[in-house]
């Protein structure tokens, strides 16, 4: 049993080998569609296809991932604790775009921050749990840019922690960089996996109903997670991850596409994506 698990691995990364990433799109001409397409293997970082995977670009609510990693992190560390209680700050309750709803003043939880930050992109979220790990956003966005050389990624630059054009300025990531930052994720911290069960994200408490903006989940069998993001300079992005069961074998695949025109593209584009992996 171990030895044809062992072939089939091999079978695996002979046909990544040879596999030639213009040639491989010639199916779908997604490559003509986005500004960047890469599909990998989450368990060993071996990329199937991939266009356009290292030029920096815009990542808008992709951004959150980061976000949500350091947040985790200091969770591990003990430093923070899911039920604590934060404070929201007028700053954070501002902010404009996808929103949790939070209201300055207002006291509510690291766990309910998350799932805002991850089933409803919210970026007032994104404030508040920068503000709780580092006081400013400004000093959590210098902590995003130091966990991204830590992580390895070569071409990635963040100015904020939701993901939003300001100032002029907004957050960049080359794709293969997105890869390796939701690789280390889905490692590291698995239960974000999780979030994609959630379709309306509810808190009755705060009176608080939204669908979730994870999507392809029961669209697409297999497809738990990962993130949106949309902004008119990134265009609409999505990172999908899937498990696949093929016999006996099964591995985990992400797939990233970066600036579709619409949402309705994103959607289909990353559903061929993934039927063809």
């Amino acid at each position: 049993m171990k030895f044809k698990r062992a072939l089939l691995s091999l079978a695996l990364i002979f046909s990544i080998c040879f596999v030639g990433t213009s040639k491989s799109y010639a199916i779908f001409g997604i490559e003509n569609k986005t500004t960047a397409s890469l599909i990998g293997d989450a368990n060993s970082g071996a990329l199937f296809v991939a266009e356009n995977i290292d030029e920096p670009l815009s990542i808008a609510s992709i951004s959150k991932l980061m976000t949500y990693y350091l947040v985790k992190e200091k969770i591990a560390e003990g430093k923070l604790k899911m039920e604590d209680k934060v404070k929201i700050s007028i700053n954070a309750s501002r902010e404009e775009g996808s929103s949790l709803n939070l209201k300055a003043g207002e006291q509510i939880s690291i766990k309910d921050l998350l799932d805002g930050l991850m089933v409803v992109s919210g970026n007032d979220s994104a404030v508040a749990l920068a503000e709780t790990i580092a006081e400013t956003e400004s000093k959590f966005v210098t902590m995003m840019n130091e966990k991204a050389k830590e992580l390895g990624l070569q071409n990635s630059t963040f100015t904020n922690a939701s993901g939003l054009m300001k100032n002029g300025q907004d957050n960049k990531m080359s794709t293969r960089d997105v890869f390796l930052l939701s690789k280390a994720i889905i490692e590291k911290y698995p239960e974000v996996l999780e979030y994609a069960k959630s379709t309306v994200l509810e808190q009755p408490s705060r009176n608080f109903k939204k669908e979730s903006t994870i999507p392809l989940v029961g669209q697409v069998e297999g497809v738990d997670g990962l993130k949106t993001g949309h902004t008119d300079e990134a265009g609409y992005c999505l990172v999908s991850t899937m498990k696949i069961k093929k016999g006996e074998s099964e591995f985990r695949i992400i797939s990233i596409l970066m600036g579709a025109k619409t949402k309705a593209d994103r959607a289909q584009y990353m559903k061929d994506m993934l039927n063809y992996a």
